[in-house]
């Protein structure tokens, strides 16, 4: 990850704070809303505000969100090359329950990552 710009140098950060999902461990207890300011007016003054971003943070972000891109890039390689494997395997063991074509592997690995679930490798395994 690139430094923090000088505006927010003194954030204390969490070594993984860009990565989505990673404290989700434990689920959230709900809890009522304070009714002070409605979602489109905080939605509002988060738009003016990165409307009014300074040229280093706009850097920042833009380069966090290219390592972000790329990283994701490779999970999705990585998990492609993985029901490959599978759907080898299954193709060796001579079971046609897993379809074995490229295009349907890229639109399972597809589906599953816009769904943000894996599906269970258990079920192909033979």
């Amino acid at each position: 990850m690139p430094a923090l710009p000088p505006r927010f140098e003194n954030l204390d950060l969490p070594y993984d704070w860009y990565m989505p999902g990673t404290r989700k461990a434990k689920k959230r207890d709900h809890t009522k809303s304070h009714g002070l300011a409605s979602f489109k007016d905080i939605a509002r003054h988060v738009a003016d505000e990165y409307r009014n971003i300074d040229k280093v943070t706009l850097e920042y972000t833009t380069a966090v969100a290219e390592v972000l891109k790329q990283r994701q890039g490779e999970l999705k390689a990585a998990r492609r090359r993985e029901l490959e494997h599978i759907a080898e395997m299954n193709a060796l063991a001579s079971t046609s329950s897993i379809p074995t074509s490229s295009s349907s592997i890229t639109n399972r690995v597809d589906a599953c990552w816009h769904k943000k679930t894996k599906p269970a490798i258990e079920q192909y395994s033979t």
